[in-house]
């Protein structure tokens, strides 16, 4: 780690048969919808409050969802190989 307030990991990288690629992406991302319609709630919960930032996240990755599956989807007869490469940049902020 070059500086102690920033790090940048690879999270996948790698070669998927076309199955395994389709379950791994749509098993991160509904983490992801699962997480922010968590916290979208736990807010309204305690401030009967909207938070349109998270609201317009779960949007993009809803579409995000939706553009995996297309591009995913089995094609019976054929065996494709899915090449992913995807790294996490963390920042602390002061």
């Amino acid at each position: 780690m070059e500086n102690e307030k920033k790090l940048e990991i690879k999270f996948i990288t790698g070669e998927f048969s076309q199955e395994d690629a389709r379950e791994l992406l749509l098993n991160i991302i509904s983490k992801k919808i699962q997480f922010h319609s968590v916290d979208s709630h736990s807010l309204w919960e305690k401030n009967a409050a909207v938070d349109s930032a998270s609201k317009k996240r779960l949007e993009e990755l809803k579409t995000a969802r939706e553009e995996i599956l297309e591009l995913l989807t089995i094609d019976s007869g054929k065996t494709q190989k899915i090449k992913i490469h995807s790294t996490i940049e963390i920042e602390v902020l002061d």
